[in-house]
Order: C-alpha cells, then sequence, then structure tokens
C-alpha cells in the first residue's frame, strides 16, 4: 500500500497508449499486463468499478494464455478492490486466490507482479483480523515478516513492518508496536522510504499515547494522518480509526469526533468503507464520552455501526453491539439523573429527593 510508483497518476497515459498499441498488434500477453497496470492506476485514483471492469477483463482472457502471474495480478487488484469498498468476503476469495498463484510460480513474477505480491499476501492479513480471524492473521503476519527479512528488501520489509504494526493496534499489542515502529523507523531512515516514516511516525504515536505519553503520541499520530503523501492511501482510512479512537480515551472527545467525520466524509466522498463501520462505531462512543446524556444520537450511531458491519461480514458489529447494548441500558438512567436534577432545582431543597416511606 506504501509502494506509490505504479499507481501514479502520471503513468496512466502512457498505459492507455500501451493498451491500444497491445490491441492493434493483438499481443493478447502484453495486453493483459499493460490491463492490470492500468486497473492499479485506477484504482490509485479510487476509481474502483473502472480498476474493477479492467481486472475483471484480465481474469476472463488471461485464463486461456496459461499466464499464472498475470492471472494472480487480476486477483489482487479486485482483492484491494474489495477491500477497500468493505467488500471483504469477496476480497479474501480474491487474495487467497493471488497469493497461490504468485506463490506457485514466484519465477514468472515481472512487471507490477512484485508490488501486487507484496500487498495482496499483507492486506489479506488484514482481511481475516477483520473478518474475525485473529490467530490465523497474527500466524500470516509473522510469517511474512519472516519471509520480507530473508529478502533483505527493505521496501518489502517497510511494507511487512506497517502492515504488521498497524494490525497489533487492532489486537491493542502495545510492546510489539512499539518494536515493529522502531524497526520500521530505522529502516526508512536509511533508505530514505518517505511514505514508511509517515507511517513509522503513526505507529509510535500510538504506541506513544498508549503508554501513557498522550500529548506526544496524539500529536505524532495527528502529523502523520494530515500529511499530504498519505491523502489518497487506503491505510489512511485505518489511521483515521486508530487515532479518534486515542482521542476518545485520553480526554480529547472533541477532537476524536472531528477525526471520525473526516473519515466518514472521505468514506462518502471517494467510496473507501474499509472503516466505515468502526467510524460510526466510534462516533457514537466519543457523542457519549463528550456527554453522557446524548444517548439518541449515540445509539443511533451504534445501530448505524452494526448495519454496515453485517453488510460487511466484519466482527466490528460483536463490539458494536456492546456498546448499542450498554447505551441502552444507560437511557433510563440518564432520565432519572435528569428528573431529578429538575425537581431538585425546582423545590429548592435536597429533601425533596427523598421518596415517601
Amino acid at each position: 500500500m506504501w509502494l506509490k510508483g505504479p499507481r501514479a497518476p502520471e503513468r496512466e497515459p502512457a498505459l492507455v497508449r500501451a493498451q491500444m498499441l497491445c490491441e492493434q498488434l493483438r499481443d493478447n500477453t502484453e495486453l493483459m499486463e499493460a490491463l492490470v497496470a492500468l486497473a492499479i492506476s485506477c484504482y490509485g485514483r479510487s476509481d474502483f468499478e473502472r480498476a474493477r471492469e479492467l481486472a475483471g477483463r484480465v481474469l476472463v482472457t488471461a485464463q486461456h494464455l496459461a499466464s499464472p502471474a498475470i492471472v494472480a495480478g487480476a486477483h489482487a487488484v479486485l482483492g484491494v478492490v474489495g477491500f477497500s469498498t468493505g467488500q471483504f468476503q469477496t476480497a479474501r476469495v480474491h487474495f487467497e486466490q493471488a497469493v497461490a498463484l504468485f506463490d506457485a510460480d514466484p519465477a514468472r513474477i515481472r512487471f507490477y507482479g512484485a508490488y501486487l505480491a507484496i500487498n495482496a499476501s499483507n492486506i489479506l492479513v488484514g482481511v481475516l483480523l477483520i473478518l474475525g480471524y485473529p490467530l490465523g492473521a497474527r500466524s500470516r503476519a509473522n510469517m511474512l515478516l519472516t519471509t520480507a527479512r530473508r529478502s533483505s528488501d527493505p521496501p518489502s520489509i517497510a511494507v511487512a513492518l506497517f502492515s504488521y504494526g498497524m494490525h497489533h493496534i487492532v489486537l491493542r499489542d502495545t510492546g510489539m508496536v512499539a518494536e515493529r515502529a522502531d524497526e520500521l523507523f530505522s529502516i526508512a531512515a536509511e533508505h530514505e522510504i518517505a511514505m514508511s516514516l509517515i507511517a513509522a511516525t503513526f505507529l509510535r504515536g500510538w504506541a506513544a499515547a498508549a503508554a501513557g505519553r498522550t500529548e506526544e503520541g496524539i500529536a505524532e499520530m495527528r502529523r502523520a494522518v494530515s500529511d499530504p503523501m498519505t491523502a489518497e492511501l487506503v491505510s489512511t482510512s485505518l489511521m483515521l480509526a486508530a487515532l479518534p479512537e486515542t482521542c476518545g480515551k485520553h480526554g480529547q472527545a472533541g477532537e476524536g469526533l472531528d477525526w471520525v467525520a473526516k473519515g466518514l466524509a472521505t468514506a462518502e466522498k471517494k467510496g473507501v468503507r474499509v472503516a466505515e463501520a468502526e467510524l460510526h462505531r466510534l462516533k457514537g462512543e466519543l457523542l457519549l464520552i463528550k456527554d453522557a446524556g446524548n444517548t439518541a444520537e449515540a445509539e443511533h450511531c451504534l445501530r448505524t455501526a452494526i448495519n454496515v458491519a453485517r453488510r460487511q461480514d466484519s466482527r466490528l458489529s460483536n463490539s458494536a453491539r456492546q456498546s448499542a447494548s450498554r447505551t441502552c441500558c444507560a437511557r433510563p438512567i440518564v432520565a432519572m439523573r435528569r428528573a431529578l436534577s429538575s425537581r431538585k432545582s425546582t423545590t429548592g431543597s435536597p429533601k425533596a429527593l427523598t421518596p415517601p416511606i
């Protein structure tokens, strides 16, 4: 996700020309590679429908070309589109097929294949986590990080470290996030990988806030998600869910709600719905932190989170359901407190609060 090059928008005109030339020459193999690359470019500018259409075309045609690496690339594109739009079961199916094909024939990975292979494997971990398979996700994440380290390829290691760190934020493993953040920062600084420096800053910030260094941690997280380089990345949607939760836990519900609003606006504008359920859940909980009496609006947000999570087959529906249940239970208590407060202000005497015997 952090390897921006293959998705850079300036590549698209050249790819369209390559597509036209391959069609004229009737070179189907080269055409399929061009279409996969073009699909990545469309995905990079959030044109998910076009990316899905191109990758689907590749799947239909490339099956007859005996080109498993190209088929794997098409599955990977369909996987990232499904992940970004909140279609997690679909994403899982495509990612698993992509990973199996890439692993079966690594020698034939070329063109943008390496980029897709790295991302398919790492994002599959996130999909498994969202769908409620934390043990499988953790096992796969450990394997991917070990493989990346053996490759001695700094960008691959950086992607694996960031992926690992974000997954352990979901698992609330402060120590592991801190370790991976420091390692990522060291690699990114040594090899001048700008996006990974931003990623490391975010992970460091989360770990610092979780360890009690609240102001320092939130400031680093804020700086990372505000960097212009992260504006077009799906990863930013996940960070925009982690930041408001951290704000709410440390008495900054107002700022947390601002970040939630930004995340939901991005989801609506670009169709990036990977964190949509979590953002609605956080909005409900942050509203209650800010005003414990605001149960009606909070409950509406939590029920919206449940509905979105059900539609996406996300495990987040469980936490949203628990929050909604607590909110419903709290509603009569809040109403009683308000009634008692009203009576007290009317009578001017606390004795008026004493029930008759």
